[in-house]
C-alpha cells in the first residue's frame, strides 16, 4: 500500500515537473484580413523578471515581425522608441527599441510585502539574426533605457538565452504552418 502511495506521488511531482519547464502559447490568433498573431506565455530570467516572445505573421505566412515582451519590476515609464542594450558573452552588444508606450502598473496576485508589486511591460521589436544571437549565446547583462535613467540587469546561469530559445521553440511549427505548402 505504501507503494503504491508512493508511486502515484511520484507521478504526481514529475507531472509537476513537467508542467513547470513546459513553455506554452497564451494566444494564437488570426484578424479577419488575415494576420495571425502568436504570443507565448513568459519565462521568467532574473527575480520578478520575465520574457516572452510574440510573432505577427502576414497572410501569406511570412514572418514580418518578431517582438520580445518584458515584464520588469520598476516605477515610472518607458516610451515608444526608448533602447534595450543586450551584451553577449562574446562582447557583442544588440540594441533594440521599444514598440508601445507603457507605464508602471501593480502586479495582481504578487505574494508578500505591504506595496503592490509595480512593473512596467515594454515590447522591443527584434529580427531574424538578432533573435538567432541570442538563442546561441550567453546574454550577461540587459540595459534599458527609461525616462529617468538606466535600469541594468545582470544576468547569470544564462537564464535570458534560455528563456527565448524556449519561447521560440515554443511558437516553431506554429509560425511555419505555410512552408512547403
Amino acid at each position: 500500500m505504501k507503494t503504491r502511495r508512493f508511486f502515484i506521488a511520484f507521478l504526481v511531482f514529475v507531472g509537476g515537473c513537467i508542467h513547470v519547464a513546459a513553455q506554452g502559447i497564451s494566444s494564437d490568433r488570426t484578424n479577419r484580413d488575415g494576420v495571425r498573431t502568436i504570443v507565448t506565455d513568459e519565462r521568467g530570467f532574473y527575480d520578478e523578471e520575465s520574457v516572452g516572445l510574440t510573432y505577427v505573421i502576414s497572410p501569406d505566412g511570412s514572418d514580418s515581425l518578431r517582438i520580445l515582451n518584458f515584464t520588469i519590476e520598476d516605477l515610472g515609464r518607458m516610451e515608444k522608441g526608448r533602447i534595450l542594450l543586450i551584451k553577449l558573452d562574446n562582447g557583442r552588444v544588440i540594441e533594440l527599441h521599444n514598440d508601445t508606450d507603457t507605464y508602471s502598473h501593480a502586479v495582481v496576485r504578487h505574494p508578500g510585502g505591504i506595496f503592490p508589486l509595480m512593473c512596467i511591460r515594454p515590447q522591443f521589436v527584434v529580427t531574424k539574426q538578432q533573435l538567432d544571437m541570442i538563442c546561441s549565446h550567453k546574454v550577461v547583462k540587459l540595459r534599458f533605457e527609461q525616462h529617468d535613467g538606466n535600469i541594468d540587469k545582470i544576468v547569470r546561469n544564462n537564464r535570458f538565452s534560455e528563456a527565448v530559445y524556449k519561447c521560440r521553440r515554443a511558437i516553431g511549427g506554429k509560425a511555419d504552418v505555410y512552408k512547403n505548402f
